[in-house]
């Protein structure tokens, strides 16, 4: 994450504690993590004992969606597989520098919701519009191994996507959909393997409770929404079953959340506002959600 001074960045440690990491990071992956028109997707597994070791933290994406950068973790640095050409930290990562120079070519989308997944070793691009401008609702998936992207089904078009996760227990894309026409939020999943997306819940947004919506994987492989206020200055968080129906709740009323929340194998980290000017925010951790959920407390977080 990028620390809020320019050319500095940090990380976020298990205890909630930000630390600082910028001479720890390649000067190559400097420049490109300091590059506004790449946009980065870390991966969407909480639990890092289920991702294959070979994999990337995280993957940069250019304005036109396609992979231009893979993020690397060597002895006691960071780096990017620019950097494995010519540093022995990152040898073991040599055979992915290929695609530097000669970025893989996707399906020409922007506006996707952009899912990186290290458990299933491929990036997914959900919904988003068409290089030409024209809307596009498909799903693509882009095996890192076989590097070969491809078309998930025929007869997804999703509308408008909000948020996307990747749940590595059930192997399913769970994702938010605004149909702007009907002003109606969907909350649905649809699987790699098959052709047609399921909507599981569908709420109206005609009277507006969050204004954003955050789709997170936890460390056991389940889908929470984040639901945050700026008006209300509030924020809330509904935990999902594998059928995405509500089990825990997490209500915070004294401040909106001011960045996207993440998710370690420690729980869920939300970024809260000190309700103060220039006032850091506070880390808060979810361990666990304390309070039973309903069906009632999903449709008012999707609202």
């Amino acid at each position: 994450m990028n620390s809020g001074a320019p050319g500095r960045f940090g990380v976020v440690t298990s205890s909630g504690w930000r630390q600082e990491v910028t001479n720890n990071i390649t000067t190559g992956l400097r420049e490109k993590l300091g590059n506004s028109t790449i946009s980065w997707a870390s991966s969407a597994d909480a639990n890092a004992g289920v991702s294959p070791a070979d994999t990337p933290l995280a993957v940069g994406f250019d304005s036109a969606g396609d992979i231009v950068e893979m993020v690397y973790a060597g002895e006691g640095v960071i780096g990017g597989l620019s950097d494995a050409e010519h540093d022995e930290r990152f040898k073991a990562i040599a055979p992915f520098a290929k695609i530097v120079g000669n970025p893989v070519p996707g399906p020409g989308r922007v506006n996707a919701a952009q899912v990186y997944s290290r458990n299933a070793g491929a990036v997914f691009l959900v919904g988003g519009k068409g290089t030409n401008g024209g809307e596009e609702g498909e799903v693509w998936v882009y095996d890192l191994f076989s590097r070969i992207w491809r078309r998930v089904g025929e007869d997804i078009m999703l509308e408008g996507v909000l948020s996307a996760t990747w749940l590595y227990e059930t192997r399913d894309i769970v994702f938010l959909d605004w149909d702007s026409e009907d002003a109606v939020v969907r909350l649905g999943r649809v699987s790699p393997d098959y052709d047609n997306p399921a909507v599981v819940h569908e709420q109206d947004t005609k009277s507006l409770v969050f204004e954003q919506k955050w789709l997170i994987a936890d460390a056991s492989g389940r889908a929470n929404l984040v639901c945050s206020s700026h008006v209300a200055e509030k924020a809330m968080v509904v935990a999902l079953d594998e059928k995405l129906m509500p089990t825990r709740l997490w209500l915070g009323k004294d401040g909106e959340l001011v960045a996207p929340p993440v998710a370690d194998e420690a729980g869920v980290l939300l970024s809260v506002s000190a309700g103060e000017v220039n006032r850091p925010p506070r880390m808060i951790r979810l361990s666990e959600l304390s309070n039973p959920a309903t069906l009632e407390d999903l449709y008012e977080c999707l609202r």
